[in-house]
């Protein structure tokens, strides 16, 4: 294989041209622009109200530990850090996030510019900003703006180590993995992404059987020690999570959905922009191609087809989020950028490349004006983050007017979002159960310390039955109404409110066996 490019550096211009005659290098305009970008969401963050996910994770930053039920301890540091310097605020939790997301998209461009030039750079890094699930992700505290910078940047130092005599380069990238996991497990699929292009790279096989290559390996795998050890104290919990996420854990085994399928497809296509999609799959397809005449093309396409084709493939037992695959489109913009360039000389091209990106633009805009006008869609998907401030202040009323000492929630994003926005931040608390479910079962519950007092008990369906455990501890529990969640005058989603009277505290009996009582109401 040689390394011969794909486009000559020479033919490539050196400045963006700008009207007027004016001209500015690739690397200021890239970083002029992600400045400007990084103002842009620093201020918008504030504007939107946290989503179920985000105020989980900031109750795991305020419990500490060495992992949790199905995530590291990534991004609770990370929230913790931030809260500690910005206060217990939306600002707070979110300023990483987007800090992280301005590192990723210095990578990529740094990536593209190493890779081809700064013009391939550049437009990956247009591209980036554009694409709505980078956007809108760049603004929400989750694991994914840690998991794709550490994915970013490890590229980004892979493609130095392998070319470098050292184990600088080779450490930093294995520290970087490593600290991706420690977000989200997927970060260790890179690890076989660099170990696919160094196979079937012949100028880089050598590296495979080098101790600089293992040695990455094993500082990735060392910085999961917490997690492991976690996990072996509560019984591989973290294992059984991650099964059940992807229908692994099934009795009835694997099976082929179409729906499924076709389900994952569409949920790329609203996350990426149908087109954008369509483009950079292309591209990678191309990028297949070109892979034995092109160093550059095999380590591109080594890092976005095999998590690309994983959760393809699991989707056609059970549909994947579209978050899922985000890594894979760092090097999926690069591939567009640099075969898209040349494909562009034909008329077609351009013109399909100038619609994909306005497309998605348009897309990216209307979310982002979403946050003060309500989306024109029968299920709006920035309700996500709306109404959770009134819930909160609805809760507290109904404390207050009927005496009750605590609050109870049907699911743990339920209970987190009230617990962040009441006005009294207290702890809050999921029905008793047996068995783990959540991180919430990691923590102190209600059977001690409210012995004949009254909770609050959110139910998020207010369709669903009354759990039965609420009947057997409360004296007795009645509906005081249902109510949606409620932003600029428009109805969101709908909750019901009990009023649990009299705890009688936990017995110590099996949670999971209804009483004959129950059992002959329901018959």
């Amino acid at each position: 294989m040689t390394s011969t490019p794909l486009y000559s550096r020479a033919g490539a211009p050196v400045e963006l041209r700008l009207p007027g005659g004016w001209s500015v290098p690739w690397h200021r305009a890239a970083l002029t622009v992600i400045a400007l970008v990084t103002l842009y969401r620093l201020w918008y963050v504030s504007q939107l109200e946290l989503i179920a996910d985000e105020s989980y994770y900031f109750l795991w930053s305020k419990h500490l530990d060495w992992s949790y039920y199905s995530k590291g301890p990534g991004v609770a540091c990370v929230i913790w850090l931030g809260t500690q310097l910005f206060g217990d605020t939306v600002f707070g939790i979110r300023f990483f996030s987007v800090a992280l997301s301005a590192g990723t998209a210095y990578c990529l461009y740094r990536l593209g510019r190493k890779l081809f030039d700064g013009q391939i750079g550049f437009c990956a890094l247009l591209v980036a900003l554009v694409t709505p699930l980078f956007a809108i992700g760049s603004v929400l505290m989750t694991i994914d703006p840690i998991s794709v910078f550490c994915w970013a940047a490890a590229a980004l130092a892979f493609w130095r180590a392998k070319d470098a005599a050292g184990s600088g380069w080779w450490l930093l990238s294995g520290l970087l993995v490593g600290l991706g996991m420690l977000a989200k497990y997927t970060n260790i699929a890179e690890l076989a992404c660099f170990a696919l292009f160094c196979a079937c790279s012949p100028a880089h096989r050598q590296r495979l059987r080098g101790k600089n290559f293992w040695l990455m390996t094993l500082v990735a795998l060392v910085c999961l020690t917490p997690v492991v050890l976690w996990n072996w104290q509560n019984d591989w919990i973290t294992v059984r999570h991650l099964l059940q996420r992807g229908a692994l854990d099934s009795g009835s085994g694997w099976r082929f959905s179409p729906r499924e399928l076709r389900k994952f497809a569409e949920v790329l296509c609203a996350a990426y922009s149908p087109l954008l999609l369509l483009a950079t799959v292309s591209a990678a397809v191309a990028g297949l191609w070109r892979c034995r005449r092109d160093a550059r093309m095999l380590f591109l396409t080594a890092l976005f087809w095999p998590l690309t084709l994983f959760y393809t493939a699991l989707s056609v037992n059970k549909a994947a989020e579209a978050n899922w695959v985000v890594p894979s489109f760092i090097s999926g913009f690069i591939l567009g950028a640099a075969v898209w360039r040349e494909w562009c000389a034909r008329r077609w091209a351009r013109g399909f490349v100038i619609v994909s990106v306005a497309v998605a633009l348009t897309m990216t805009v209307i979310i982002n004006l979403g946050a003060w006008w309500p989306l024109p869609l029968k299920k709006d998907p920035l309700d996500r983050v709306r109404g959770w401030s009134g819930l909160g202040q609805q809760v507290y009323d109904l404390q207050k007017e009927h005496g009750a000492s605590f609050i109870i929630a049907s699911d743990y994003g339920t209970a987190s979002l009230v617990s962040f926005y009441h006005p009294l931040r207290p702890q809050t608390y999921l029905v008793n159960t047996a068995g783990v479910r959540n991180q919430y079962s990691f923590w102190s519950d209600y059977s001690d310390g409210f012995s004949h007092e009254s909770a609050i008990y959110v139910a998020q369906n207010p369709r669903a039955e009354i759990p039965g455990q609420l009947r057997r501890e409360f004296r007795r529990v009645e509906l005081l109404k249902v109510a949606s969640t409620v932003w600029h005058g428009r109805n969101l989603k709908p909750f019901a409110f009990y009023l649990c009277s009299h705890f009688g505290g936990y017995d110590g009996e099996d949670l999971n066996r209804e009483p004959a009582a129950d059992r002959e109401a329901e018959q």
